[in-house]
């Protein structure tokens, strides 16, 4: 994360990024590796697809490439028999949330009409466009396989050759294709075959080898990605964070957002009785006369259920009766960095994230005395 969170990052030593990067890398190998194009027709900037995967083991067994509709450049690569048809398929994409793309069970691709060179083997790869890789993902194209049921499910729509190179036992499937058209896909780790020199090497050792090589040969890189999502404000409580917005009706019908003034907060929620959603489903405070402003504006009804706070509650229990700032300085000075902290897994890819970001935010701002808000982490239930 040190490098990966553009300004608000800390200048760790090169120790102390070994050591904050350590269990990502050991939990999941992550692999950024170029695919070159089989073409003398592309300019040097354009000759190769940058993939990322964490399956680096099922790499001998690649045999197509799918990019996402965002990918840089793509367009460039597109020969111009195909130009029209992905153009096309850009802006229908654009229209899909990441959600629609993610869960659609009918699979939608088109042909580049370009071919990759294969980094182990050499073979010719088709690379395909499908809006179900995001190009917020990685580098926004991957590798695709048998061992991937996304990847299958397009194979078998539009009649793209997949080789199973992975299985329990390192022994091939029988009738492997008839299996993975049943839904029956081998996604787990297993042993390797079909792959040359990697044939009988587990998932685990292959990735190290694979990777090794890979890197050795100036085609790959090791990287950790940490990318920051919308968070999803799924749970509304009325008692939530408000969010200081407002909407205002012109006499047109045209609605604006405004933003309220530093001179207008804080912004104060009302006190309800009843706190229960209204029955069209929206927010508590949907119902309530708080949320009309005037006769042509209102404010937002969804709060931030208590988790904007939990980035930053912390601060707040070093001077919980301040009632001019957050917290003075001095008691800032005398807590933070705080000793020990002790939470789920789940809070590390998402709360904590959160949390880091905002701090180091603040701490461009002058408004607290440390760069790092936590001094230790530990996960419960693990010594």
């Amino acid at each position: 994360m040190a490098k990966s969170c553009g300004k608000y990052h800390n200048e760790l030593s090169e120790q102390e990024e070994v050591d904050f990067l350590a269990p990502s890398r050991l939990a999941s190998y992550r692999l950024v590796y170029n695919f070159l194009f089989d073409s003398e027709q592309l300019t040097p900037q354009d000759n190769a697809i940058k993939t990322f995967t964490t399956r680096v083991d099922t790499l001998p067994g690649a045999t197509f490439l799918i990019v996402s509709p965002e990918y840089d450049g793509l367009l460039n690569m597109v020969t111009p028999e195909y130009q029209l048809e992905v153009a096309n398929y850009i802006e229908i994409a654009k229209n899909k949330s990441e959600r629609e793309r993610q869960i659609g069970k009918e699979k939608s691709a088109v042909f580049t009409g370009r071919f990759v060179r294969h980094p182990l083997n050499n073979q010719l790869l088709p690379v395909w466009v499908s809006d179900f890789v995001l190009g917020g993902y990685g580098t926004g194209a991957v590798m695709a396989d048998a061992h991937d049921r996304r990847d299958c499910e397009l194979a078998l729509q539009y009649g793209i050759f997949i080789n199973e190179t992975v299985s329990k036992d390192g022994k091939p499937r029988e009738d492997f294709l008839d299996k993975i058209k049943e839904g029956d896909v081998f996604e787990d780790y297993g042993v390797l075959f079909r792959s040359e020199e990697y044939n009988g090497l587990t998932s685990e050792a292959a990735k190290v080898k694979i990777a090794d090589y890979l890197v050795k040969m100036g085609k790959a890189e090791k990287q950790v990605n940490y990318k920051f999502r919308d968070w999803v404000f799924s749970r509304q409580r009325y008692w939530g964070e408000p969010f200081p917005i407002e909407y205002v009706e012109s006499e047109d019908g045209q609605v604006e957002i405004r933003l309220l003034e530093d001179s207008e907060l804080p912004l104060v929620l009302p006190d309800l009785e009843d706190f229960e959603p209204s029955k069209d489903g929206r927010s508590p405070l949907a119902k309530s006369d708080w949320i009309r402003v005037d006769e042509r504006t209102t404010r937002e009804a969804d709060t931030m259920p208590n988790w904007a706070g939990s980035n930053w509650y912390y601060l707040r229990f070093c001077d919980p009766k301040n009632d001019k700032e957050f917290a003075s300085q001095k008691n800032l000075e005398y807590w933070l960095p705080v000793d020990h902290y002790f939470g789920g897994g789940e809070h590390t890819t998402m709360h904590l994230l959160y949390s880091r970001f905002g701090h180091q935010f603040l701490y461009d701002q002058g408004l607290v005395p440390t760069m790092e808000p936590y001094n230790y982490r530990h996960n419960g239930g693990i010594c």
